[in-house]
């Protein structure tokens, strides 16, 4: 019966998580230069990328510093999706 009762408490715990985080927009805690930065496409990020990387950007080290993060773990996540994906093709060849 507890086990009921704590199953009860995660579900209702997941849904009020999941309330607050549909309501907070991070973006609205960034400061503007990091907001802009924050909604680049995928396509202007990487152009920023490398122009940083080729060290002619015009921007603040900041800007650089926070371009060169958020492509970073755009790149890093995309790698675990295409890991992850891999390992579920692999268990369902194998199941």
């Amino acid at each position: 019966m507890s086990e009921l009762i704590q199953e009860n408490q995660e579900e209702a715990f997941k849904a009020v998580m999941e309330q607050l985080k549909d309501q907070i927009d991070p973006r609205k805690l960034m400061t503007p230069t990091q907001r802009e930065i924050a909604e680049l496409t995928k396509e202007e990020l990487e152009s920023e990328y490398l122009l940083v990387q080729s060290k002619i950007s015009k921007r603040s080290r900041v800007q650089r510093d926070f371009i060169v993060i958020r492509y970073e773990m755009l790149k890093l996540h995309k790698e675990q999706l295409k890991d992850k994906d891999v390992t579920d093709l692999k268990e369902d060849n194998n199941g």
